[in-house]
């Protein structure tokens, strides 16, 4: 008989939905388990073909039906039009006087993209304004091209076919209005004129994404607020992502243009190349031709005393091979790091000047397609001022870290997603677009289950991909069985401040059987099995713990990151996750958790 055929429960990443991650075993539902992580569309992922997916909004409301939400002055709107998708979707705006338009009021903020499809019809231009931050911009509908513009970071009009365009803007601030105008050349004063247009967007971010259609209410597309997230980061196969809450300290992690990031001696333009995301949303900073530091700042992180975890992704740029990451408090202290952009390597780890940080980590991951995602890590230990994180373009492999140098006017890299969050590692890229952003935890649990779950025997497996230890304060759970309460409970946790896990039983509130190891920093295959007095401990592939004096816990319930009953938890990404009625032999464990 399989260990698959002896299982009561299998999960292994592959189906999810909003709110739920399903088990491929039972297959009746019974073992699914219940998804939450937040409110917002904080999380990212990378996808199957390697890149960073994001969840995306479309804020606008009916956003295809011109003649119901939005408003119109000195207009018509005929549907029933053929469309840029073959459908008979699209609609005819005709203004009879001048300044026609239609409108839809809308709240928001930060860095933002408003876009629709349109085509030529009487006029052969369109208007998009954004009131609130007066960004208007025109298009030409007959040739394809960017008019006359004003308040914009950027605006593109893309051919899509049979004289269709997706015309989009970029801008930053708060939005009251967006309207669309039948235009002449950078004029809206002709009293007569028409276009066709469908599909209207507004979303944060630099860049128009994929369509989302809506009605009476926002809808939303990519990583959900509780969608698990089966990230392919570290594999060709995915395997389920849960994380701690980390907040973006960051204001704006990919609007490098920004007026919160100060600039010395470089600009920041944005970028032809896509981003680790596969969009056109990432910065080219490129230095000037003074001796100085080229250096890009933003103040970001409280006054208090933390670990801090300082990530950008960066790619090479016209040749330049170094790049510098820089935490400081401004008072008495700092911490940078070095990496060669070429290469993909670290050249200077985590070096201190003067006091007030502790040193950390330093790290390079590669994302692809020159791609890298740098990161610097240390604790803040002055507690009377801010921290100041910098991007510093370098000529050098190692040294000071003002790195003063005569710039050549061309030299420098590509930036995108820029992230300091409190904690001693780094974890998945959290984008925000003019405040700081916090994801919240994932976790998944199923109750009801006794009879899924052994109860005077039984055995378990889970199978994470990178260990990461636990920051202070916190105990993280990575697959625990027990009753909705912390009196009866079995399981593998992460210690608190600790490179250890921890594998306990406790009965009646009475601790059984209690060990600690150190797991490996890769791949962990832990599996425990359990009667009583009979008690096993393997990992990966040896016996490390047995007991002979243990009592069991009845149990009813098994969760995923949690500890189910209180809001304790870890950081890792689950390959797998098996639960047995049965206690399985050592040799069947040795052979379940071999690598």
């Amino acid at each position: 008989m399989s260990l698959f055929t002896e299982a009561s429960l299998v999960m292994i990443p592959s189906g999810v939905k909003d709110g739920k991650l399903y088990s491929i075993k039972p297959d009746d539902g019974v073992g699914d388990f219940t998804f939450t992580r937040g409110s917002n569309l904080a999380a990212t992922r990378v996808d199957e073909n390697g890149l960073i997916e994001k969840g995306r909004e479309n804020l606008l409301l009916q956003s295809n039906q011109f003649d119901t939400t939005l408003t119109n002055s000195n207009s018509i709107e005929t549907s029933g039009q053929s469309g840029y998708d073959g459908s008979s979707d699209a609609w005819l705006i005709t203004k009879n006087d001048a300044f026609g338009f239609i409108k839809q009021a809308i709240s928001s903020s930060g860095t933002q993209t408003f876009s629709v499809y349109a085509k030529a019809s009487d006029s052969d231009w369109i208007r998009l304004y954004v009131n609130g931050v007066g960004s208007l911009v025109y298009f030409d509908l007959s040739t394809g091209v960017v008019g006359g513009a004003s308040s914009v970071i950027d605006s593109n009009i893309d051919s899509i076919g049979n004289g269709w365009y997706r015309c989009s803007i970029a801008f930053s601030g708060n939005t009251t209005e967006v309207y669309i105008y039948p235009a002449e050349e950078n004029s809206v004063s002709a009293t007569s004129g028409s276009i066709y247009i469908q599909d209207a967007q507004l979303e944060l971010g630099l860049v128009a994404t994929d369509y989302i259609e809506t009605g009476a209410t926002t809808e939303q597309a990519g990583i959900l607020e509780n969608l698990p997230r089966l990230d392919y980061t570290d594999s060709s196969c995915p395997s389920l992502l849960l994380e701690p809450t980390r907040s973006n300290l960051v204001t704006q992690s990919e609007y490098f243009g920004s007026s919160d990031w100060t600039k010395a001696n470089l600009t920041a333009t944005l970028s032809s190349a896509t981003s680790p995301s596969g969009l056109i949303n990432s910065y080219d900073l490129i230095e000037n031709t003074t001796t100085s530091a080229h250096i890009m700042n933003q103040s970001a992180g409280g006054s208090g005393t933390s670990a801090y975890s300082f990530s950008v992704f960066a790619k090479n740029l016209s040749g330049t091979r170094y790049f510098q990451l820089w935490m400081g408090n401004g008072i008495s202290g700092a911490i940078y790091s070095r990496f060669d952009l070429i290469n993909g390597t670290v050249t200077q780890d985590v070096t201190l000047v003067g006091t007030g940080y502790t040193t950390g980590i330093t790290s390079i991951e590669d994302y692809g397609n020159g791609w890298y995602r740098c990161t610097m890590t240390g604790s803040k230990t002055n507690t009377t001022g801010s921290n100041t994180v910098s991007i510093r373009i370098s000529e050098i492999s190692t040294g000071t870290e003002t790195n003063s140098y005569l710039g050549n006017g061309t030299s420098g890299f590509i930036i995108y997603g820029a992230q300091l969050e409190v904690g001693s590692y780094p974890t998945s890229y959290i984008p925000t677009y003019g405040t700081s952003v916090t994801r919240s935890v994932d976790y998944a649990t199923k109750t009801g289950v006794s009879d899924l779950i052994g109860q005077t025997e039984g055995s378990a497996f889970v199978e994470i991909l990178k260990f990461n230890p636990q920051p202070v304060g916190n105990v993280g759970s990575i697959l625990q069985i027990h009753d909705g309460s912390s009196s009866n409970r079995i399981g593998v946790i992460h210690l608190n401040n600790s490179t250890q896990l921890q594998f306990y039983i406790i009965t009646g509130s009475v601790t059984q059987a209690i060990y600690s190891f150190t797991p490996s920093s890769g791949v962990n295959k832990i599996a425990f099995a359990y009667a009583n007095n009979d008690v096993v401990v393997v990992h990966n592939g040896s016996v490390i713990y047995t007991d002979t004096s243990a009592t069991i816990p009845v149990t009813s319930a098994i969760a995923l990151n949690t500890y189910g009953y209180v809001n304790v938890h870890a950081n890792d990404s689950i390959n797998k996750a098996i639960i047995f009625k049965s206690r399985l032999s050592n040799t069947e464990l040795i052979a379940l958790t071999t690598i």
